[in-house]
């Protein structure tokens, strides 16, 4: 949403959406594009969307009767931007955001989840900022969903620790993984 998907936008170029796709929003490496869409690429008073199919090896890991599946590696934080301990100036973000990710997995025949992600709803500044990680099993799909919704962009440096920890629990939540196990 706001000046990011301004940015997007700007960013897509026409014939250019697999290359973007690749080069901007996914962050593991080795991924076979299936089918990708965009959703309100030229409506500036819309949210800008992304819907992908895909084959990723990399994010999988199989270990004896196990499958651990990383959901969160498009556009992931794996790593917090606020790493000192302390702060001596104000935290300005440039602009407002709201970021979504919806990640679908359907269990291959013959596995059952074995753990999923909890689900998680921080908030910073009375809801100013907020995140909330879901993950749920239906229907032999699992569904996790990511939001971050960031309305107030100034944090005094007393607020510091608070918007560190919040960023340190979205890192540790997009690294979690879904743990599948052979029925």
């Amino acid at each position: 949403t706001n000046y990011y998907a301004y940015d997007c936008r700007d960013e897509i170029k026409p014939g250019k959406l697999e290359s973007f796709v690749t080069n901007e929003l996914i962050a593991a490496g080795n991924l076979e594009l299936n089918n990708i869409a965009c959703k309100d690429e030229q409506s500036i008073n819309k949210p800008i969307s992304f819907t992908m199919d895909f084959d990723a090896e990399e994010v999988v890991n199989f270990s004896g009767d196990l499958i651990y599946v990383a959901p969160v590696f498009v556009e992931a934080y794996d790593e917090n931007p606020f790493i000192t301990e302390a702060r001596n100036f104000p935290v300005d973000i440039p602009f407002p955001f709201s970021e979504t990710y919806v990640f679908g997995l359907e269990i291959p025949e013959g596995y059952v989840v074995e753990e999923l992600p909890k689900t998680e709803i921080v908030e910073v500044a009375g809801s100013k900022v907020k995140f909330t990680f879901s993950c749920k099993e239906n229907n032999g799909k699992v569904t996790v969903i990511s939001k971050l919704n960031v309305i107030d962009t100034f944090f005094l440096q007393d607020q510091y620790p608070f918007i560190k920890s919040f960023f340190d629990k979205i890192v540790e939540k997009h690294a979690s993984q879904i743990v599948l196990k052979k029925a």
